[in-house]
Parts: structure tokens; sequence; C-alpha cells
């Protein structure tokens, strides 16, 4: 069952024989199985029982055990036949809260969308084909290649810091794009 925090929530059993003379309780739990409350339940109609749990002020998992009791002091266990029944409620935050949430993101989204928009994605793939695949030099160039090695992506010139060629043996300065 879906309820939101902060609301009434309506906790209802059925007994099999539709009598109106035993007493259920349901116990409300938390996911850490610490009891939250403990609701008597009244007589509706053909065994309906039903009682109201105010709720929590926090979102999570909650565990609802329902017993019958022959007296309405809780103190003696209905038949057997009168199993215990037990419910899950999740607590979640109030329709408008969900909305505010839905509508912040939306904005970011937007926000977001935006920005990448003015992205040149051609600079993005050659970036990534650079960074991902083989670098190869020979003599005063090197040569980068795709990520599959064999594709040439792109091929520099290698300079030295006096603007002359640089060989194998020398210090790279620069690289000019070929």
């Amino acid at each position: 069952m879906l309820r939101f925090i902060n609301s009434n929530v309506e906790l209802v059993c059925r007994v099999d024989d539709k009598t109106s003379t035993v007493f259920p309780r349901a116990k409300v739990y938390n996911s850490a199985g610490v009891l939250q409350a403990t609701v008597s339940l009244s007589h509706v109609a053909d065994g309906v029982y039903s009682g109201t749990w105010a709720g929590s002020a926090s979102t999570g998992e909650y565990k609802v055990e329902y017993a019958i009791f022959k007296d309405n002091g809780f103190t003696t266990l209905s038949t057997p036949s009168y199993n215990f029944v037990v419910e899950d409620i999740l607590l979640t935050e109030s329709i408008n809260t969900i909305k505010t949430n839905v509508d912040t993101v939306d904005t970011v989204v937007d926000a977001v969308k935006l920005k990448t928009d003015t992205i040149d994605w051609t600079d993005v793939t050659f970036i990534k084909d650079v960074e991902g695949g083989m670098w190869h030099r020979t003599g005063t160039q090197i040569k980068m290649y795709k990520s599959d090695n064999v594709t040439l992506v792109a091929t520099f010139d290698l300079k030295k810091s006096d603007g002359i060629a640089a060989g194998e043996s020398d210090d790279v300065y620069k690289r000019v794009r070929v």
C-alpha cells in the first residue's frame, strides 16, 4: 500500500466468518522493527474492522501486524483460525513535494541541455580518438590512431625549442598538426 507522509492511514482487516465479537489490533513497525503505533480496530460491518494510524513524518517502509483477540483488553488471542495478517505500507513524499522535485529536475535537465547544445561534438570525438588509441613516433613525426590502432586520426610534426624538427633523440618542445 502506498501512502503519503503526514497523512492518516486507514488500517483494515477482515475476519473470515464475518463475526463482530472479536477485537482486532494493529501494530505498525518501521523498517528497523521499532514499534511506531498500536491501533485498536472497530467493527464496521460483516467482519470488517477499521482503525486509523496517524502516519509518520518519515518516508520509508512500514509493516503492519494485525492480531485478533477474544477480549477488549487484548490479553487472549482468538482461536487459531484467526491468523496474524501482515501488510506492508510505503510512505512517500506528498504529491506536491514530488511535483516540486520533478519540476526542479526538469529545470536542471533544461539547463544542462542548454549547455551541452553548444558543444562541438566533433572535437569531443577527436579527443576520444586521440586518447583511446595508439601513438607512434616515426622520425620527426608522431602519428595518433583510433582505439582500433589502425585508423589514423592525426599526424603531428615534432619541433625542438628553436622550431627545428626534433629527431628521435631530441627533446620535443611542441607539436604542429600536419
